[in-house]
């Protein structure tokens, strides 16, 4: 019978050899966390600091039957979409939305307002949203419209 003690119960294996290990080798890998932490932090400021806001719009529909009440809105979810974008992308509205945040303040010297409202009517996405199926159906909606808008950081 061999009396030596079977590798699973070697002590080079046990928790407290581990330890062992980690401590003799603490110099090495604290050099080598801070340089990840670093090559991190510089990758990080690097980046463009970016603003990103959502907003989804539920289209119900009627609530009271026809028979009551006849129906102001006769146009279909299409045009709806269209008349809500054409109402967020309009250019009173968006220089409102510019001044009152201080939004491309950086341009407003360089660039003409015009160029300054392009900037941002391509910032601004509007899209019919398919995602919310449950979210309609629980609030009886036609539906949905997601208008996001993602910039920069002022």
């Amino acid at each position: 019978m061999n009396s030596s003690p079977s590798p699973q119960w070697r002590s080079e294996y046990s928790p407290l050899s581990r330890l062992r290990l980690l401590w003799k080798k603490k110099r090495a890998i604290g050099i080598g966390w801070l340089l990840l932490s670093a090559a991190a932090a510089g990758i990080v400021i690097k980046l463009p600091a970016r603003y990103k806001a959502d907003a989804l719009i539920l289209i119900d529909s009627q609530k009271i039957p026809d028979k009551l009440v006849s129906s102001t809105v006769n146009s279909s979810v299409q045009e709806r979409i269209s008349n809500i974008n054409q109402s967020i992308m309009s250019s009173t509205r968006l220089k409102g939305i510019i001044d009152e945040f201080n939004l491309y303040h950086e341009y407003k010297n360089s660039a003409a307002p015009e160029e300054i409202l392009e900037m941002m009517r391509k910032d601004i996405t509007v899209a019919v949203d398919f995602e919310h199926e449950i979210a309609m159906q629980k609030r009886n909606a036609v539906g949905a419209i997601r208008v996001s808008y993602e910039g920069p950081v002022q």
